[in-house]
């Protein structure tokens, strides 16, 4: 007899769950998406952007997904076909939709400099969590304008099978990387940032490390 109150509390939460899914897509108004999104880009970091298509998909949970996304600047330019943002289903119940989760598939980054942007605004962290995951990217390096004097004669330095974890807290950066760069194996890193306190702790680990080759490729 103990157990039906219970099952009474566990159907109430799936049918709060169920109702919160179906509501998603009406809450979220994919155009006022779109323009939010183009509006923190191009303002807050100087930056052009297109989004060729935004859409809902469905399973197994509803999100935006944005297709054929572009975005350039003077350090960057990012070619992403596809990125899925899910959204914040507590905050949608406590009547403030937001996303918390943000998948960058298959994107292909072209690192131009390290020079500071001219911001319009100074960049703030989110005042909730935000989770950004990035799967099989590639990312491109132009040793000239990163490493001036440091790298010469390389076209580009590229590294392949980008995964990364980056979760984002009001006061609190938590990052992690693995990818295959040109001068070894693999290249494994994490992070842990607090803004505020202008403090880190970085860690790194390398399989396959081969330093004379960047050594070779500096004194051509």
């Amino acid at each position: 007899m103990k157990k039906a109150p219970f099952a009474k509390i566990f159907v109430s939460v799936l049918a709060i769950v169920g109702l919160l899914v179906f509501l998603t897509p009406y809450v979220f108004n994919l155009e006022r998406v779109r323009s939010k999104i183009t509006y923190e880009i191009a303002h807050r970091l100087n930056s052009n952007i297109d989004i060729k298509a935004i859409s809902w998909q469905w399973r197994p949970l509803p999100c935006v997904v944005l297709t054929g996304a572009l975005v350039s600047n003077k350090q960057l330019e990012a070619e992403i076909p596809k990125i899925m943002l899910s959204p914040d289903l507590l905050g949608l119940f406590r009547g403030k939709p937001g996303i918390n989760r943000a998948v960058f598939n298959n994107p292909n980054l072209h690192l131009k400099s390290l020079a500071p942007l001219d911001d319009k605004k100074p960049w703030t962290l989110p005042p909730r969590s935000v989770t950004l995951v990035i799967k099989n990217g590639s990312l491109a390096l132009d040793p000239e304008d990163v490493f001036p004097g440091q790298i010469r004669h390389t076209n580009s330095l590229n590294f392949s099978n980008v995964e990364a974890r980056i979760h984002i807290k009001p006061d609190e950066i938590d990052a992690s990387l693995t990818c295959i760069p040109p001068y070894a194996k693999n290249l494994e890193t994490k992070g842990h940032f607090i803004p505020s306190k202008d403090s880190y702790k970085l860690w790194i680990n390398s399989q396959g490390f081969k330093p004379h080759e960047i050594l070779f490729t500096s004194l051509n």
